[in-house]
Formats: C-alpha cells, structure tokens, sequence
C-alpha cells in the first residue's frame, strides 16, 4: 500500500503493515500522479489518502482495508469517518437521499451505532470521506493520465471516487476506519455534489447498503 498524507498529517504506522507512507507538500504538487503510477507499476495493490491535520493509527485501519478488499474483488474504495474534540464524528461518507447525498453518520458520538446499528458495521455507501479514504489501484488502471497533478489529497479522493463510477466498482465504510481531527480541521465538510457518487447499483454480497431516502437497506 501507498500511503499519501497532508503535511500537518500524523500517521502512527505499525511495523506489521506493508505500508510506504509519503508526504504531498506544496512544493510536490507536480509528482503526485508520478509517485501513484511508479506504485502501480512496482505491484502495490492500494492506494490511501489522509488529509490536513488528520491523526491515524494505521494499524487497525490498514488490516481492515486488506480485508474488505480481499474479501470484496468489487469494491473500489473503502473510506470511514473523522472524530472531532467534541467526540462526535465530524466528516463521514455519503449516501443517497433523493437528488442529494447525505452523512447520517455527522454529529454521532464514535460508539453511537445509530440506525441499524448502521455506523458500527461495515456496509456500502455511495461515496467516501472527503478526507480518508483507500482505492484499489487496479480500479484506476487507465485511468491515472486523466487526474490532474494537485498536492490536495481532497482533491485526489474526489477525482478518483468518480472514475470508480465507470469502472463499476462500489464504495464501502468500515468504522475502523477512523481519524482524528484538531479543533482547527474539526469543521462539517460541504455536502459534495450527487456527481461525486459511485453509480453502481448492486455492490458486492456481504455488504448491505442502505437507502437514506427510505431508511431501508437493499
């Protein structure tokens, strides 16, 4: 896995996970998509983005995103949520609610499971974190000469959540997946635009997805 983090990013990296970290500073902003081809053409499998101020212990994130994508070919990317100072969950992944997507998961506190026992399981979503979220390379094979060269890791999470769409390949969330934020980066981020959604309709089986317009999973 490549793993690519804010400059103000901490990453607390465990010995046991195959993970090469590196930093996306200002001045890097020309040898972002370089730095993803040279992983893609060495054999790495995943790609994980963490952005601004973001606090991650990778060692239960990284076995849970090996997991999911192992278990699930289909999958695209598997993102999770952000924990503000409050101990509410401050960003999250979206789902369909009509013409918009929303983040049911915003305001909880991290142990509260919410409906369906919904924030505490993994299941799919329509699309990721704005702030962290893992791709599966292979998903964006072809792809990467369409992204331009930005040192925003929003920015990088947000093109490549939409050209998952055409490679028909699902979003999940895992709650182990999970940051934490400063008061200074605890903001609510702006609802994204129903473009930025995964558009498969029938993710993998094992993982359920849930209908915000209907409050029913399918």
């Amino acid at each position: 896995m490549l793993l690519l983090h804010g400059e103000r990013s901490v990453v607390r990296a465990a010995p046991e996970c195959r993970v090469q970290t590196a930093l996306v500073a200002p001045e890097d902003a020309d040898g972002t998509i370089a730095r993803i081809k040279a992983a893609m053409d060495t054999g790495t499998a995943y790609l994980g983005f963490v952005a601004g101020e973001i606090v991650v212990d990778l060692a239960p994130c990284y076995w849970e995103v090996v997991r999911l994508f192992e278990l699930h070919p289909a999958l695209g990317c598997v993102s999770g949520r952000l924990v503000g100072p409050a101990g509410t969950v401050c960003d999250a992944c979206w789902v369909r609610d009509g013409a918009r997507l929303v983040s049911p998961m915003i305001g909880l506190a991290p142990t509260d499971a919410g409906a369906y026992a919904l924030a505490l399981k993994p299941h799919l979503v329509d699309a990721p974190c704005g702030r962290i979220a893992f791709f599966r390379l292979a998903a964006l094979a072809g792809r990467l000469s369409e992204f331009r060269e930005t040192n925003s890791t929003e920015t990088l999470i947000a093109e490549m959540t939409d050209a998952l769409g055409s490679a028909d390949c699902a979003i999940a969330y895992s709650p182990l997946v999970l940051g934490q934020c400063p008061a200074s980066a605890a903001t609510v981020p702006a609802r994204p635009p129903l473009t930025h959604a995964a558009r498969i309709e029938r993710g993998p089986r094992g993982l359920a997805r849930f209908e915000a317009s209907n409050g029913r999973f399918r």
